[in-house]
């Protein structure tokens, strides 16, 4: 019942926020397909995989900035630049280690654990950087990276049975080169795979008794953290040939939004990481539209319209966790009837993008019809598990 709700909910968004998707080729590929395969899209793997193991790990916006420097120096020193992009992600493994012994060893809380090795981050990057808010490269660097298309035409073909002459033949094949951008959202592609592809070996090892300890587990979803937030700064760097100095704590709520709207919390069960995780590139799509549409307009770009989506899929995870396996009777259906409210503040939500500027009152009821069916979910699952401990108080 988890996957359909999760599933059936991430569709319904993507359905209602689908007339805003742009259908032309090159606004497309950069708004569209590049954004799913985007350089958040390994932060948002990493930061969903230790949410499955019951981490919050608040370092990722800082590791992947600093990973990002971290390659743009190695190459402005002459380092090759596969190799800065594969130490890039060592570098994210490294801090993700430190993650690990903070949370695993010393018992400390992730979020308080990551969020002071964010601080640790943030202050080193300032320091070495300067004044600067950016580390660039030549932007030569990445230009053999940029893939070939042949294509071929011919002006004026030759009679039939005749050979085509020599000069024609010099401009049959045309090459052009792709922009950088399809190279980087191959590298993201590639990099989502193989960690997804790491993630089902570990499900069909536990599946044959196989499985790590709890402890092991957890260190392990850290260490990927760190390593796909590096990975995700690398492949920034490809994308605009410069890597930002992190100064800011949260930068881009996308990545948590992105990873509640897969199911991250959510889903449990055999495989249901890597059913989260084969979820999560259209759910990082639905929260870039979501971003850049819904809510008012004067705030589209900002993040208060994403903190009210991760909380409002929250309040619709929590509803759908007591249906229909509530403790008892009353508890069922207020899941169910907190299920529905939630699913319906959500989209309510998200219809707002659809909805023309110029209809102020029209996209501004949108906008508090949302949150105030949220809200109602939420004091009626409230309800019913005080009326459920009321009636059974030995719960």
């Amino acid at each position: 019942m988890g996957d359909l709700l999760t599933g059936g909910l991430l569709l319904a968004v993507l359905w209602i926020l689908s007339p805003t998707i742009p259908l032309d080729g090159d606004r497309y590929l950069s708004d569209c397909v590049g954004q799913a395969l985007g350089p958040y899209l390994a932060v948002a793997l990493g930061f969903l995989l230790a949410l499955r193991r019951g981490a919050i790990d608040l370092s990722v916006w800082a590791v992947m900035g600093v990973c990002g420097m971290a390659a743009a120096g190695l190459i402005n020193m002459g380092l090759w630049p596969a190799a800065a992009f594969a130490a890039a992600g060592m570098c994210g493994a490294g801090i993700g280690s430190l993650n690990a012994l903070l949370t695993v060893r010393l018992k400390i809380p992730s979020a308080l654990a990551t969020l002071a090795v964010a601080l640790l981050l943030i202050g080193m990057a300032g320091q070495l950087a300067g004044p600067a808010r950016t580390v660039a490269v030549d932007d030569r660097t990445f230009e053999s990276w940029r893939l070939r298309q042949s294509s071929q035409y011919q002006d004026d073909p030759p009679p039939k049975g005749k050979a085509m002459p020599a000069r024609q033949r010099q401009i049959v094949i045309e090459e052009t080169l792709r922009p950088l951008v399809v190279t980087q959202m191959l590298l993201s592609a590639s990099i989502f795979s193989l960690a997804l592809a790491a993630v089902l070996g570990g499900s069909v090892a536990k599946r044959y008794g196989r499985e790590m300890s709890p402890r092991k587990t957890l260190a392990a979803a850290m260490i990927g953290s760190g390593a796909l937030a590096g990975f995700g700064g690398a492949c920034w760097l490809v994308l605009y040939g410069a890597a930002p100095v992190p100064t800011r704590l949260f930068d881009d709520l996308r990545v948590p939004a992105a990873a509640m709207l897969a199911g991250g919390v959510f889903l449990a069960g055999y495989q249901r990481s890597v059913l989260a995780g084969l979820m999560l590139p259209p759910a990082l799509l639905a929260a870039t539209i979501w971003q850049q549409e819904a809510g008012l307009p004067r705030w589209h770009g900002e993040h208060v319209f994403l903190i009210v989506l991760i909380v409002q899929v929250m309040v619709f995870q929590l509803a759908a966790a007591r249906w229909p396996a509530g403790p008892d009777r009353r508890t069922g259906k207020c899941g169910i009837f907190g299920t529905i409210l939630a699913a319906a503040g959500i989209l309510a939500l998200a219809s707002s993008a659809n909805i023309p500027s110029y209809s102020g009152p029209l996209r501004y009821a949108a906008c508090i019809i949302g949150p105030v069916m949220s809200v109602a979910a939420l004091a009626l699952l409230i309800a019913g598990l005080r009326r459920s401990r009321h009636i059974n108080p030995a719960r």
